[in-house]
């Protein structure tokens, strides 16, 4: 009942094609430890919703890259995880070769990936899928939380 709204950024909601690339899943293999990482996300399942709670037996137990592909449980239960019904979400796309084109990639996530078609606001912004690091994502930031000042 506290959040009353949800910035998204370079946010991969439908997961990235990359994650299905082999050489991306070698690598992914290689840096990330599972079992490290679901040992600590198993600890702290106590403190998630019910929601989560309940839907746990359809994660999946892989790396990070494994969590990202298009069809993986773990992407699949995210997108339809349910927001309150006053909850405003906006999305702030990266796009690596011009402000405000639809259809493009931040390089890693597609703008399909990202696209909400229930966002308040949407904005694309000349980035690689660091956005955070762009001046012009501090002004969409900035831009967004003064005019919800209340």
């Amino acid at each position: 009942p506290y959040i009353k709204r949800v910035i998204f950024a370079s946010t991969p909601h439908k997961g990235a094609e990359m994650a299905d690339w082999l050489s991306v899943q070698i690598i992914g293999h290689l840096l990330f430890s599972p079992v490290d990482y679901y040992k600590e996300y198993k600890n702290t399942l106590m403190y998630l919703s019910k929601f989560t709670r309940t839907h746990n037996d359809r994660l999946i137990f892989g790396n990070a890259v494994d969590n990202l592909k298009p069809e993986s449980p773990f992407i699949k239960l995210t997108y339809n995880l349910p927001y309150g019904k006053n909850v405003v979400l906006d999305s702030i796309i990266g796009d690596r070769y011009m402000d405000g084109h639809i259809g493009g990639t931040d390089g890693i996530v597609s703008y399909k990936s990202s696209h909400l078609n229930n966002a308040e606001y949407e904005s694309v912004i000349k980035s690689d899928h660091h956005s955070i690091y762009c001046m012009s994502f501090a002004k969409e930031i900035c831009y967004l939380l003064l005019k919800n000042v209340n």
